[in-house]
């Protein structure tokens, strides 16, 4: 109501005020009960909480309230008003609904509303309706719980790279570019620029107490440790697990994030996650050759990596993962679960239905390879992944038998990615590249090139997203920065698809302040000269010399080989190098031999 008082939200949602005393509602009254006088001590406290409660949306929504500094008189302030409840008819377990949102991110007449420096349990004080979440945050699985979905949100979302491009749309939203009112676009712009102000703020502050709240514990894994060597549980090189599995089950504390270092190795059979808050990385994520060199390796036999929903803080960066062979996800099958996938080489994969390469991951996925996997139905390459963002992969050659030889039913921001040359067999099929993108999505600054299906070769006709600055094959609306002229990879028959010289795609993509601190596919800035390229490789037209190492009497000369993008191999030394090298000009160095 205009005081800003909790409500249930009943049938055709109408809602039903609620106070401390008895509401006559029997379902709400059992579940305040059950928060109010069971205590996070009690051996049953979470069993009897989940059977009326959403508890895992309830510990998100308390986070992202608490990132937001919402200091409307809700849950974060311990005020019994300003959210309300639902529960539905299959599923009677309540969720909280969001009302009354515009004292947040900054914005406000408090003071205390632009304090970036807020603490993260500032929830243990509610008392909703006399009920006790200072149990809920304070019982030490879901404790920890919160504390994963809190660092998972600003690993992922809260942060500037991320939503200044979303606050950024608001201003031309609100105020129409074409309005005469200066003064009123003047004052939102100075609105737009604290809110960023107050994300970053807010998000390095959240950070810090999180490190301080929820420490991180080290595993080791490497395939060269002597099995002498490796001791339980695995913490320090020395004493390194030989199996990435074995490593992750010696993580048994809920309480804590795990950070799993792997060296190089091929590592077979399958990883499972088993619901637990690990980061599990490779020696050197960012590193091709380190990606290329530590292995997962499923055999054929199920899922080479498995991610499941007891955990919101789940990550895989840097490895190469083939060789799964599953129902759905045979690369990896994210379960739905808001997992991170960075930094990796997908490929050699298979699933009977949905998602050869992935399957049901909602977090972010970045910078990854995904090629050559394989599904019978659905997304060759991904399938189900609801995330926000997938950010700059390059999703080719993969295949599907029914629809999306590239992407099937991803619900994101599908952003600077290269979908090439995927294809769908089926004689009835749609969508080579892409196949239903909802409305509400976005695909952005991609490439989508070279791709087959017997029905809409590049994206199927159902695909609802908003498609700007893009270079798709064939597509016949301009507008919104889109193009269909030949992108000009460098070699893509052999599975090069950076861009040549002369290329359309070069800084024809939107550009946005947060690309600045992003990386593309190949470890560059994502963003080289003034505004960004369509694709996953930002042009750098270096030049590349094989081999990796040359050895260079005093005084001497060495012979190697250079390439600029297109141009052939030319024989040269490296005092020739030199002497053509000016400013701040860098040799980039591919492995190699003469």
């Amino acid at each position: 109501d205009p005081n800003g008082n909790l409500y249930k939200m009943g049938d055709n949602a109408d809602p039903e005020k609620l106070t401390n005393e008895d509401t006559g509602d029997s379902e709400l009254e059992d579940m305040l009960d059950i928060l109010r006088y069971t205590s996070a001590d009690d051996p049953d406290y979470l069993e009897r909480v989940e059977q009326v409660i959403d508890d895992d949306q309830w510990l998100r929504y308390i986070a992202i309230d608490t990132l937001m500094g919402n200091m409307e008189n809700g849950l974060p302030t311990g005020e019994d008003s300003d959210y309300a409840l639902y529960n539905g008819v299959s599923d009677k377990r309540f969720v909280l609904v969001p009302r009354d949102l515009d004292t947040t991110l900054g914005l406000g007449f408090l003071d205390e509303s632009r304090n970036p420096q807020r603490d993260i349990f500032e929830g243990y004080s509610s008392v909703m309706s006399g009920a006790k979440l200072y149990d809920l945050l304070s019982n030490p699985v879901t404790r920890a719980r919160y504390l994963s979905i809190m660092r998972e949100l600003v690993d992922t979302v809260y942060k500037g790279e991320t939503l200044d491009p979303i606050v950024d749309a608001t201003l031309d939203v609100i105020v129409d570019p074409a309005d005469e009112d200066v003064i009123a676009r003047m004052y939102l712009e100075e609105d737009i620029a604290a809110i960023k102000q107050f994300i970053s703020a807010r998000r390095q502050s959240v950070l810090a107490q999180l490190d301080q709240a929820q420490p991180v514990e080290c595993r080791y894994v490497s395939s060269t440790v002597p099995s002498e060597h490796a001791a339980y549980p695995y913490m320090t090189p020395d004493t390194a697990s030989p199996t990435i599995q074995a490593a992750i089950d010696s993580c048994t504390d809920p309480s804590l994030v795990y950070e799993i270092v792997v060296q190089p190795g091929v590592y077979i059979g399958n990883v499972v996650f088993n619901g637990k808050n690990i980061h599990l990385r490779s020696a050197d994520p960012e590193d091709a050759a380190t990606r290329n060199a530590t292995v997962v390796d499923a055999g054929g036999m199920g899922s080479a990596v498995e991610f499941s929903a007891a955990s919101s803080d789940q990550l895989i960066s840097g490895f190469t993962i083939r060789n799964g062979s599953a129902v759905n996800g045979g690369g990896v099958n994210g379960n739905g679960v808001n997992a991170s996938v960075t930094w990796c080489v997908i490929t050699n994969n298979t699933a009977s239905q949905d998602g050869g390469g992935l399957y049901g991951v909602s977090g972010l996925i970045a910078n990854n390879i995904i090629a050559r996997n394989t599904a019978d139905r659905r997304g060759g390459g991904l399938s189900g992944c609801a995330g926000n963002w997938i950010l700059n992969n390059l999703v080719a050659r993969n295949k599907a038998g029914e629809h999306g030889g590239g992407f099937a039913d991803c619900p994101a921001f599908i952003v600077n990615n290269t979908i090439a040359y995927n294809q769908v067999t089926g004689t009835s099929g749609s969508g080579g590249g892409l196949w239903t993108v909802p409305s509400g999505r976005l695909l952005q600054n991609c490439i989508v090139w070279g791709n087959s299906a017997a029905n809409d070769s590049q994206f199927g006709s159902d695909m609802a997203a908003s498609v700007d600055h893009s270079c798709i094959q064939g597509y016949a609306i301009t507008a919104n920065g889109n193009i269909s002229t030949d992108p000009l990879f460098v070699d893509a028959e052999h599975n090069d698809f950076y861009i040549r010289v002369g290329s359309p795609v070069i800084e024809a993509g939107l550009s946005a302040d947060w690309m600045n601190s992003f990386k593309d596919l190949s470890g560059l800035a994502r963003k080289i000269g003034d505004n960004v390229d369509m694709g996953a490789y930002e042009h750098a037209f270096k030049m590349v010399v094989s081999p990796s190492t040359v050895s260079v009497p005093e005084s001497g000369t060495a012979t190697f080989y250079v390439k600029l993008n297109e141009a052939p191999p030319l024989s040269s030394s490296i005092q020739v190098s030199v002497q053509h090298a000016s400013g701040d000009n860098s040799i980039y160095v591919s492995a190699g031999s003469q």
